[in-house]
């Protein structure tokens, strides 16, 4: 589909007497995008339209009069009056100003994706002087994120044929601002099933207000607790901190979790992990599998003695060779007797009973594949909050070193989300799915990158991974690798990055869960450099 085939309907709502010079503002910015091309309804009320000056109803521009009522039903008012069913679909509130190339990028996503059942871009806001500020960098479609109440923004779009289709804009919803609305019509389409909902990751949409308070938020939240009641296996939904968190149901009789915990020495965070899984997890139903690689401390040897004959629900297991992550992980699964395994280093500790109570329920949900928990450092900060595939030299850990309460960065680290991949210091799955992709690849990764391909394959095969922010541990992070260095390291690192990159280089190069317009050098999440 060409660009100068593209049309793009949008209705501005005009609320006001007040929001006419904004209607100015806004129709300035879609002069650029041609009169040919798109077409802009003025929506308001009999009372509120009289009030618009004639001068603004220009080639491409016209009022539309609809009844007093809800935002959705005016809205619905107006999509009912058009004709041309395969026109895109926006909604402007008045100063909100649209991207001069919005229709060749919406043509772009077109023929890429074929028939979308949205999109959604990326946005910002525009200061008291105009000026462009505040900007909105999304992920993709993130199924997960959305179950949990996180909406699509403003800076939606809709074939109007689509909109008619799953019934237009809830109606029912009194204090509904638009992202609010965009949510109740993507939550129809993901209801189909798998619907293709694809971001455009280009800034399309200039805000000229932020049309969301607490009213509002409540309202969104109450139509994704509705959404969440049509998925099978929902225990309980909350909100917390704006945001919901959604429990998955357990069985009576809990599945066994066999923990691989691979070791060499280090007594000092070997035993604090092992000991505080034990004393501190409330899920009952696990063994510990310690798969010892070659320890030699005697303090550590006689802690695996006795810790085995203590606790009947630890095993010790000797992996007598070389240092191969990948090769002990597939060892301790071979005699692993549980329906799910965690992948766990042994410098990690739960900072909370439930903790595997959230990573089981998340683990067994049938579309679901690896799950990964927030680890921070001993400080509090952030360690891990989910893989960025493509930062760095294969994948980063986007967010580390961050204080979780940033303002920068609120709501981040609030409700469970879909990301590419997680790492195996702390990782849950269904035994069968690690089965199933033939474990970790100890042959091309003895040491690094092992757990983003194991998540990668287990992505190709369609489930979902997931991080979520409910199972907290602190990681010290990277004590259980094996010693030792010089050329030959530096020559097995490189030719595991190279590996990487030929097995999997179009995901590296396109995490759907990384905005493309951030850094790809650093995880600071900093703007990506160009040129």
């Amino acid at each position: 589909m060409s660009a100068s085939s593209a049309r793009l309907i949008i209705l501005l709502l005009v609320n006001t007497a007040e929001d006419v010079q904004k209607v100015r503002d806004s129709l300035s910015s879609l002069t650029n995008i041609g009169a040919v091309n798109g077409q802009c309804l003025l929506v308001a009320t009999e009372s509120v339209a009289s009030l618009i000056p004639t001068d603004l109803l220009t080639v491409g521009v016209s009022a539309v009069v609809v009844p007093e009522g809800a935002p959705g039903a005016r809205l619905n008012a107006a999509v009912g009056q058009l004709a041309e069913l395969s026109s895109w679909v926006a909604v402007l509130l008045p100063g909100d100003r649209v991207s001069p190339d919005i229709l060749q990028w919406l043509a772009s996503a077109e023929s890429h994706v074929g028939e979308p059942a949205l999109l959604f871009a990326d946005e910002d806001s525009l200061d008291l002087e105009g000026e462009r500020c505040q900007p909105l960098f999304k992920t993709g479609w993130n199924p997960d994120a959305f179950g949990a109440g996180k909406d699509l923004g403003n800076a939606v779009f809709c074939k109007a044929g689509y909109l008619k289709k799953v019934g237009g804009f809830d109606e029912s919803l009194p204090d509904a601002n638009i992202r609010t609305l965009w949510y109740g019509v993507a939550a129809k389409a993901a209801g189909e099933g798998k619907p293709v909902i694809h971001h455009i990751p280009v800034v399309l949409l200039h805000r000229g207000s932020d049309d969301e308070g607490a009213v509002e938020r409540q309202t969104r939240l109450d139509l994704a607790k509705r959404y969440l009641e049509k998925n099978q296996g929902v225990s309980s939904v909350a909100a917390e901190n704006g945001i919901l968190r959604v429990s998955w149901a357990l069985p009576d009789k809990r599945p066994l979790v066999s923990f691989l915990i691979p070791t060499r020495d280090h007594l000092d965070v070997l035993k604090p992990c092992v000991e505080s899984i034990l004393d501190r997890t409330e899920y009952e139903r696990f063994e510990v599998l310690i798969v010892d690689n070659q320890s030699r401390c005697p303090e550590t040897l006689a802690f695996l003695e006795s810790i085995k004959r203590r606790d009947e629900r630890v095993r010790v297991l000797t992996w007598d060779h070389e240092f191969n992550f990948s090769a002990i992980n597939n060892f301790g699964a071979k005699h692993a007797r549980g329906e799910l395994l965690a992948l766990v280093n042994n410098d990690i500790e739960p900072l909370h009973g439930d903790w595997l109570n959230e990573m089981v329920g998340q683990a067994r949900r049938p579309d679901i594949g690896c799950v990964g928990a927030k680890l921070v450092y001993p400080g509090g900060r952030i360690q891990h909050a989910g893989l960025a595939l493509g930062v760095g030299e294969v994948a980063g850990h986007v967010y580390r070193f961050i204080n979780e309460n940033d303002q920068r960065f609120s709501g981040v680290f609030s409700g469970v989300r879909n990301v590419s991949a997680v790492t195996a210091a702390c990782l849950v799955l269904r035994k069968t799915l690690f089965d199933q992709v033939g474990g970790m690849d100890e042959h091309n990764l003895p040491v690094n990158y092992n757990d983003v391909d194991l998540c990668l394959r287990v992505q190709r095969l369609g489930y979902r991974n997931l991080w979520t922010p409910y199972a907290t541990l602190v990681h010290h992070e990277s004590v259980s690798r094996g010693t030792g260095g010089g050329r030959a390291k530096r020559r097995a690192s490189r030719a595991e990055v190279d590996y990487m990159w030929r097995t999997w280089e179009g995901e590296l190069r396109r995490d759907p869960y990384y905005n493309p317009n951030l850094t790809e050098i650093h995880e600071d999440l900093s703007l990506r450099l160009i040129g």
